[in-house]
């Protein structure tokens, strides 16, 4: 009711003074009260019916914009007989039409760019796995694996907005899911002072294997980026998967920036090592997973990151 009298208010305010110099002109020219209160009582009649009316239509078109914002269809516009409104109508009409057209291009662009970076993902590595078996040392094997890591980083970067349309949600074994990403790091756990504390979980969750391995593999190697030596623990503990390590850590002031996309904090700035992108990430799928992540730093003692299951 704010709203219509916010909407009425010039008109309300009109007939208000209307009143009031129809009532003291009658008042100087002595005419009887009975006729002027016979007057305003008829004028207040036909301006309450007509008032009745203009609030039903008022609140009519409100409800009519709100479905239309709910439902984003244009269709449910109201056609009057008020030239301006069927101006504005019609604006509204075109605008709705350039804006869908704008939206339907542009998302047939970007179905284009994935389409073409999934098929420059599926190819480069191709390459990759041939320079894997013909490269000997381990610092070649190093880079090469990083490379394969950046494709894949790419990929659900680029899939990351429709992650919905991309969920198979199955029973799983939690040790089941967390063997496949540290066996990806196993020769890095192997040529480095690095040590893998972990612990069976015997735990069962429903998630999506391939979005919940990837986020597992990111925080792994996070952890393995900026740990020099020490030890990374993974366990489990109701309703908790753990995933910590004995790294550099991370300034208080970046802990509850971390997840923002871009954000690479002190560390990532100092060592060069962050794109701001992995973490972004992990909590965009945490997030679609419905499983809340956290995380507890100190600088040079280590980076605690836990996900709640349930």
């Amino acid at each position: 009711m704010y709203g219509y009298l916010k909407y009425r208010l010039k008109i309300i305010l009109f007939v208000f003074f209307a009143f009031l110099v129809f009532s003291f002109t009658a008042f100087l020219y002595y005419v009887p009260l009975e006729n002027i209160g016979y007057v305003i009582f008829i004028n207040f009649y036909f301006l309450f019916v007509i008032t009745i009316f203009d609030i039903y239509k008022y609140f009519k078109v409100k409800k009519l914009f709100e479905r239309i914002i709910v439902e984003d269809n244009s269709h449910f516009l109201l056609k009057t007989n008020a030239m301006y409104e069927n101006e504005y109508n019609e604006i509204i009409e075109k605008l709705y039409l350039k804006t869908n057209e704008s939206i339907s291009n542009h998302d047939k662009k970007i179905g284009e760019i994935l389409d073409y970076y999934t098929l420059w993902a599926h190819q480069i590595k191709t390459p990759i796995q041939a320079l894997k078996l013909l490269v000997s040392d381990n610092e070649s094997e190093k880079q090469l694996f990083k490379i394969e890591q950046y494709v894949d980083i790419m990929m659900q970067y680029l899939r990351v907005d429709n992650i919905s349309n991309d969920l198979i949600y199955k029973k799983y074994n939690l040790d089941y899911l967390l063997k496949q990403s540290i066996k990806k790091y196993t020769k890095h756990f192997i040529n480095s002072d690095i040590k893998l504390d972990y612990i069976k979980t015997d735990y069962e969750i429903v998630t999506d294997e391939k979005w919940f391995c990837f986020v597992i593999e990111q925080l792994i190697s996070n952890a393995l980026k900026y740990t020099d030596k020490g030890v990374i623990k993974i366990y489990f503990s109701d309703p908790y998967l753990y995933i910590e390590d004995s790294g550099i850590g991370i300034k208080e002031e970046d802990v509850p920036r971390i997840f923002e996309k871009g954000y690479t904090g002190y560390n990532g700035r100092i060592n060069k090592k962050s794109s701001g992108i992995g973490l972004f990430l992990c909590k965009k799928i945490l997030d679609k997973l419905n499983y809340p992540i956290y995380v507890e730093s100190k600088i040079k003692v280590g980076s605690k990151f836990y996900i709640k299951l349930h």
